[in-house]
Order: C-alpha cells, then sequence, then structure tokens
C-alpha cells in the first residue's frame, strides 16, 4: 500500500468533522463543572497580623558586663529567636486542642476525636512569617464569624500561653535566687565574722591608712633623730662631757625616739599598752590580707543587692498579666468568600474536555490507521525489533 504522508490539515479536517462531539462534551462538562461548583461549600478566610516579639534580656543584668567585654560571644540556639518561638507556639498541639476545645471544633468537622480536628484545623490554618517580617494567621470555615473568631482566638492563646510559661519561669528564676542569696547570705556573715576577727587579732582597723600614718609618723621621728644626733655632735666639738646637762638630755631623746622607731618598725612587746599603729614590717601582708578579706566582704554584698533586685523582679513577673502581643491588624468576619472558584473551575473544566475531547479523537484516529496499514505496521515494528537487537 502506498504511504500517506502527514498531512496538518488532516487533524483540522478530523476535529472539524469531530466538532459536535467537541461541543457537546464542552457543554456537558462545563454545565457539570458550574452545578458542582455551586454545591460545594463555600469557605471564608480571616487574616490577623502580629508585629514580632522582641528581644528580651534574661541574663540577671551580666549580659551588659559581658558585651562590654574584648572576649568572644557565643551564641546557643541561635535558630531560636522570639519570633520563631511564637511561630511554634502557634503551630504546637497545645495551640490547637485548646481551640478545638474552645469551638467545639469536634462537632464542626464531624470527627470522632481531637486528633482528627487537630488535622483538618491546622490544613484549615495557615501560619507564616511574610517578607516584611511580621507574623500572618489565616484561617478558613464555612462560617466567616468563626473564622474571624478562630484567628483571633489564636492572639489570645497566644498571649495566655506565654504568660503562663513567663510566669512558670519567673516562678522557677525566683526559687533558684532565693537559694543563692540564702547561701550568699551564709557565706557574706563567715566573710564579716572573718574580717571582724582579723581586724581585732591584728589591730587593723584600716591598714591601709594605719600605715600611712605610721609611716609619716616614722618619717618625722628620722627627721627628729637626725636633728638630735647632729646637734650631739656640735656639744662633742664643744668638747661637752657625757654628764653635761644638755648632753645627757639629747642622749635621753635619742633614746626615747630610737625605741619608737623599732615599736613602728617592729611592734610593741606584750607588756605595751596596745597601739593602733601596724608594724611597718607586717604591714605589707597585714593590708594584703585585710584587702582579700575587704573584697571579698564588698563582692559578697554587692552579690547580694543584685540577687535581691532580681529576686523583687521575678516575683513580680510572676503576677504580670500585661500582654505579650501587639497586634497590627485584628481580624474580621470577611465579606467574600474564599473558595470555591466558581468561574476558575468552569473555566478549568472547560479546557480540559476541549483538550480530552481533542486526544481522544487522535487517539481514535491512530488506531483505526494501524487498522488500516497492517502490514506496513509489521513491517515497521520488525525493523525496530532489528535496531533495538543491533543496539544490543
Amino acid at each position: 500500500m502506498e504511504r500517506e504522508d502527514i498531512n496538518i490539515m488532516n487533524y483540522f479536517f478530523l476535529i472539524f468533522k469531530a466538532r459536535k462531539f467537541i461541543i457537546w462534551n464542552f457543554i456537558i462538562v462545563t454545565v457539570l463543572a458550574a452545578g458542582v461548583s455551586l454545591i460545594l461549600p463555600k469557605y471564608y478566610k480571616s487574616k490577623t497580623i502580629l508585629l514580632p516579639p522582641t528581644e528580651t534580656q534574661k541574663a540577671f543584668g551580666f549580659s551588659d558586663v559581658l558585651s562590654a567585654m574584648p572576649i568572644t560571644r557565643l551564641t546557643l540556639g541561635a535558630k531560636g529567636s522570639p519570633t520563631d518561638v511564637t511561630l511554634g507556639i502557634l503551630k504546637s498541639e497545645t495551640m490547637a486542642i485548646a481551640l478545638i476545645d474552645k469551638f467545639n471544633l469536634n462537632k464542626v468537622y464531624k470527627t470522632k476525636n481531637r486528633d482528627q480536628s487537630s488535622i483538618i484545623l491546622k490544613r484549615m490554618s495557615k501560619v507564616s512569617l511574610t517578607k516584611e517580617g511580621l507574623i500572618e494567621v489565616e484561617v478558613q470555615d464555612r462560617d466567616p464569624l468563626r473564622s474571624a473568631a478562630i484567628a483571633n482566638m489564636h492572639v489570645t492563646m497566644l498571649d495566655s500561653i506565654k504568660q503562663v510559661i513567663n510566669q512558670r519561669m519567673a516562678k522557677e528564676r525566683a526559687d533558684f535566687i532565693e537559694q543563692q542569696i540564702h547561701e550568699n547570705d551564709i557565706s557574706l556573715k563567715q566573710s564579716e565574722t572573718a574580717l571582724k576577727e582579723f581586724q581585732l587579732k591584728n589591730k587593723a582597723i584600716s591598714p591601709l591608712q594605719q600605715q600611712q600614718v605610721a609611716i609619716t609618723v616614722s618619717a618625722e621621728l628620722e627627721m627628729e633623730l637626725i636633728k638630735l644626733e647632729s646637734q650631739l655632735k656640735e656639744y662633742n666639738a664643744k668638747s661637752f662631757s657625757n654628764i653635761h646637762p644638755l648632753v645627757r638630755e639629747v642622749k635621753n631623746k635619742i633614746t626615747i625616739y630610737e625605741e619608737l622607731l623599732h615599736k613602728m618598725r617592729f611592734g610593741s612587746s606584750l607588756d605595751d599598752r596596745e597601739s593602733l599603729f601596724v608594724p611597718l614590717q607586717e604591714s605589707p601582708d597585714l593590708t594584703l590580707h585585710y584587702a582579700r578579706l575587704a573584697r571579698r566582704v564588698e563582692i559578697l554584698g554587692m552579690l547580694e543587692q543584685l540577687l535581691r533586685q532580681h529576686y523583687e523582679e521575678s516575683r513580680i513577673q510572676q503576677v504580670n498579666t500585661t500582654s505579650t502581643i501587639s497586634v497590627l491588624d485584628r481580624a474580621r468576619p470577611p465579606q467574600q468568600k474564599h473558595r470555591p472558584k466558581r468561574k476558575l473551575i468552569v473555566l478549568v473544566a472547560g479546557a480540559g474536555s476541549i483538550f480530552f475531547s481533542i486526544v481522544s479523537i487522535l487517539i481514535i484516529e491512530f488506531f483505526n490507521r494501524l487498522a488500516e496499514f497492517s502490514e506496513d505496521n509489521r513491517r515497521k515494528m520488525q525493523q525496530f525489533a532489528r535496531f533495538m537487537r543491533i543496539n544490543d
């Protein structure tokens, strides 16, 4: 048989012959699609928009101190920003269960349990972050009033959950700080007692000031000794005898000043009366030891003030009921349905019917031609089989 060349006009003619089939198929499908779109339930979509939460400091005031230090700062849980946490709460199972119970969604969705309702609720809800960084909550429902109420209830429940979490954390923090205050109070009293005992034992009321006074007095005594020794040399140059009243007076003063200098340097004997002067020989060690004890008392005192300040802040946080959420746009009942989109359904159905009709016609024509040119098709199949064997 002769082979027919492929001509696109043949296909157009074939479609033209089947025009009634295509038209009736288009009419029937579009009418059915329009009828189905009218039967489909209406869904309304409400949307609420929240401002992203701000970062809160929970580091007991030490973060400001650390930020000023030239050290590398490590960020733990960098992905767990306040915005991520808020999104996580909105998508959580706790949120879903609270909404299911609040609006009796088991009855609305005609489900048997919370798990089935939760699946439907999450499919009907969308929590996302906009390109501007805002948090968007969208809810679809057959009832426009209920869609807006569920969207707004996301905000209410989010605020409630965050308040409960913050209050629980504040209580745990207050309990921890209270224990630290108790331990710090014991350490502070022990340090104060140690400082007091050190001061009484070593007569070191204020070693640094006492040392300065001792140095000043010692310097004055040294100057007086130098003057007396010079005066004694003058008397000796004038051939005054040792029993001369002036010589004896100078020598007595020198003896007294030397004893005083000895006491200033090495301290008094046990038989002498107590003195507020710290011996210069012991002064460096006493001053260092005193500075360590005083510094520990000062640090523990500052730490107690800091702990008590944050303890009171935690106590206030436990009863804090101020809102943790900033709402930019609250959801309102929509006036127009979100779906079904009837025009789109009819348009897609009509276009699909035309495509299906044309493809069906071409397939039928293809099989008809196979039947007409069976010998030629067998020859082509044999050539194809030989080609496949050669390539193997």
